[in-house]
C-alpha cells in the first residue's frame, strides 16, 4: 500500500501540474482511504498505555 500511496502522490502532484484538478480530487480520495486504512491498522496494533499509579489526577499528596 505504500508504494500505491507513492504513486498516488506523484499522480496527484502531475495532474497538479498540468490543470486536471478533476482528475486530482479522484486520486486525493484513494489516498485518503489508504491513509485511514493505515491509522487503523496501526491503531489496531498499538499497545495501551499503562496507568501512572495512583491513577490520572495524580491523587493525594
Amino acid at each position: 500500500m505504500l508504494e500505491e500511496n507513492s504513486k498516488l502522490i506523484a499522480a496527484i502532484v502531475e495532474n497538479q501540474n498540468i490543470g486536471k484538478l478533476d482528475q486530482c480530487v479522484e486520486y486525493q480520495k484513494r489516498l485518503q482511504e489508504n491513509l485511514m486504512s493505515l491509522a487503523a491498522l496501526a491503531d489496531s496494533q498499538a499497545t495501551p498505555q499503562q496507568q501512572p499509579a495512583g491513577g490520572a489526577g495524580g491523587g493525594a499528596p
